[in-house]
Protein backbone atom coordinates (compact mmCIF):
# COMPACT_ATOMS: atom_id res chain seq x y z
CA UNK A 1 0.00 0.00 0.00
CA UNK A 2 3.07 2.08 -0.56
CA UNK A 3 1.67 3.86 -3.50
CA UNK A 4 -1.42 4.61 -1.76
CA UNK A 5 -0.22 6.07 1.77
CA UNK A 6 2.60 8.42 -0.09
CA UNK A 7 0.21 9.65 -2.94
CA UNK A 8 -3.42 9.84 -0.92
CA UNK A 9 -2.62 9.50 2.98
CA UNK A 10 0.66 11.70 2.99
CA UNK A 11 -1.09 14.61 1.06
CA UNK A 12 -4.53 14.37 3.11
CA UNK A 13 -1.80 14.65 6.19
CA UNK A 14 -0.02 17.70 4.61
CA UNK A 15 -3.04 19.83 3.84
CA UNK A 16 -4.27 18.86 7.00
CA UNK A 17 -1.40 20.35 8.73
CA UNK A 18 -1.62 23.39 6.70
CA UNK A 19 -5.16 24.10 7.62
CA UNK A 20 -4.80 24.22 11.27
CA UNK A 21 -1.52 26.01 11.34
CA UNK A 22 0.96 22.84 12.40
CA UNK A 23 4.43 22.67 10.47
CA UNK A 24 5.97 19.51 12.48
CA UNK A 25 5.99 17.47 9.47
CA UNK A 26 5.26 13.83 9.34
CA UNK A 27 6.97 10.76 8.70
CA UNK A 28 5.20 7.53 7.25
CA UNK A 29 7.05 4.23 7.58
CA UNK A 30 6.83 0.78 4.98
CA UNK A 31 6.43 -2.17 6.90
CA UNK A 32 8.26 -5.23 6.84
CA UNK A 33 6.06 -8.38 5.91
CA UNK A 34 3.56 -9.65 8.78
CA UNK A 35 4.84 -12.29 11.14
CA UNK A 36 1.61 -13.86 13.39
CA UNK A 37 -0.46 -16.71 13.38
CA UNK A 38 -2.44 -16.11 11.12
CA UNK A 39 -0.04 -15.12 8.38
CA UNK A 40 2.00 -18.19 9.20
CA UNK A 41 -1.21 -20.63 9.06
CA UNK A 42 -2.14 -19.20 5.53
CA UNK A 43 0.91 -21.57 4.61
CA UNK A 44 3.75 -18.88 3.19
CA UNK A 45 6.97 -19.62 3.95
CA UNK A 46 8.51 -19.72 7.46
CA UNK A 47 9.75 -16.51 8.05
CA UNK A 48 13.97 -16.15 8.49
CA UNK A 49 14.98 -16.37 12.08
CA UNK A 50 15.68 -12.89 12.21
CA UNK A 51 12.16 -12.02 11.79
CA UNK A 52 10.64 -14.54 13.63
CA UNK A 53 12.84 -13.23 16.66
CA UNK A 54 12.05 -9.29 16.51
CA UNK A 55 8.63 -11.21 16.77
CA UNK A 56 9.24 -13.03 19.83
CA UNK A 57 10.73 -10.10 21.51
CA UNK A 58 7.60 -8.22 21.13
CA UNK A 59 6.19 -11.04 22.08
CA UNK A 60 7.78 -11.09 25.31
CA UNK A 61 8.31 -7.69 26.35
CA UNK A 62 5.70 -5.91 24.48
CA UNK A 63 8.67 -3.35 23.07
CA UNK A 64 10.04 -3.54 19.54
CA UNK A 65 13.46 -4.44 19.41
CA UNK A 66 16.40 -1.97 20.85
CA UNK A 67 19.32 -4.06 18.20
CA UNK A 68 18.56 -6.57 15.88
CA UNK A 69 22.10 -6.90 15.76
CA UNK A 70 22.52 -8.33 18.98
CA UNK A 71 20.16 -11.30 17.60
CA UNK A 72 22.20 -14.45 18.17
CA UNK A 73 20.78 -17.47 16.11
CA UNK A 74 23.72 -19.60 16.94
CA UNK A 75 22.51 -18.98 20.75
CA UNK A 76 19.44 -18.42 20.19
CA UNK A 77 19.51 -15.34 22.60
CA UNK A 78 17.15 -12.81 20.82
CA UNK A 79 17.48 -9.95 23.25
CA UNK A 80 17.18 -9.14 27.15
CA UNK A 81 14.78 -6.99 28.87
CA UNK A 82 14.15 -6.28 32.44
CA UNK A 83 16.42 -8.64 33.60
CA UNK A 84 14.94 -11.32 31.55
CA UNK A 85 16.80 -13.45 28.34
CA UNK A 86 13.96 -13.75 25.40
CA UNK A 87 15.70 -16.91 23.76
CA UNK A 88 14.29 -18.58 20.70
CA UNK A 89 14.80 -21.90 19.47
CA UNK A 90 14.19 -21.89 15.70
CA UNK A 91 15.12 -22.75 12.50
CA UNK A 92 13.44 -21.90 9.09
CA UNK A 93 13.13 -25.51 8.06
CA UNK A 94 10.01 -27.51 9.04
CA UNK A 95 11.74 -30.93 9.25
CA UNK A 96 14.48 -29.20 11.66
CA UNK A 97 11.76 -27.38 13.90
CA UNK A 98 9.73 -31.11 14.82
CA UNK A 99 13.15 -31.88 16.71
CA UNK A 100 13.91 -28.72 18.46
CA UNK A 101 13.20 -28.67 21.97
CA UNK A 102 14.17 -27.39 25.05
CA UNK A 103 16.25 -30.33 26.59
CA UNK A 104 18.34 -30.57 29.87
CA UNK A 105 21.64 -30.42 27.67
CA UNK A 106 20.78 -26.90 26.23
CA UNK A 107 19.17 -25.92 29.68
CA UNK A 108 22.39 -26.92 31.52
CA UNK A 109 24.47 -24.98 28.50
CA UNK A 110 22.98 -21.59 28.69
CA UNK A 111 22.10 -21.67 32.25
CA UNK A 112 26.36 -22.24 32.43
CA UNK A 113 26.65 -18.31 30.72
CA UNK A 114 23.09 -16.90 31.47
CA UNK A 115 22.08 -17.87 35.20
CA UNK A 116 19.62 -14.86 34.84
CA UNK A 117 15.30 -15.66 34.22
CA UNK A 118 14.81 -16.90 30.82
CA UNK A 119 11.78 -16.92 28.51
CA UNK A 120 12.72 -19.38 25.96
CA UNK A 121 10.12 -20.10 22.62
CA UNK A 122 10.57 -23.54 21.53
CA UNK A 123 8.93 -26.25 19.59
CA UNK A 124 9.13 -28.37 22.96
CA UNK A 125 10.16 -29.15 25.62
CA UNK A 126 11.80 -32.61 27.50
CA UNK A 127 12.09 -30.49 30.85
CA UNK A 128 9.50 -31.24 33.74
CA UNK A 129 8.47 -27.96 36.28
CA UNK A 130 11.57 -28.64 38.75
CA UNK A 131 13.92 -28.50 35.99
CA UNK A 132 12.55 -25.41 34.70
CA UNK A 133 12.65 -23.99 37.78
CA UNK A 134 16.14 -24.76 38.74
CA UNK A 135 17.69 -23.67 35.38
CA UNK A 136 15.39 -20.39 35.47
CA UNK A 137 13.31 -20.93 32.78
CA UNK A 138 9.86 -20.16 31.64
CA UNK A 139 9.13 -22.01 28.41
CA UNK A 140 6.29 -20.59 25.80
CA UNK A 141 5.41 -23.48 23.24
CA UNK A 142 5.35 -22.53 19.53
CA UNK A 143 2.37 -24.79 18.24
CA UNK A 144 3.34 -27.14 15.92
CA UNK A 145 0.34 -25.86 13.47
CA UNK A 146 1.88 -23.00 12.50
CA UNK A 147 4.79 -24.44 11.11
CA UNK A 148 3.04 -27.29 10.04
CA UNK A 149 0.52 -25.54 7.60
CA UNK A 150 3.08 -23.50 6.19
CA UNK A 151 4.80 -25.84 3.58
Amino acid sequence: MEGYANKITAERARRASKKFGYDAGFTYYALGPAIDAETLLEGKKLPTFKEFAKYVYYLATGKNHPDENKINEKTGLVGKDDGASVYLLYEQDADALKKLAITLDWAQKTHDKDAGRKIVYAPACYLDDEALDQYNIRFVGIPYNLFERSI
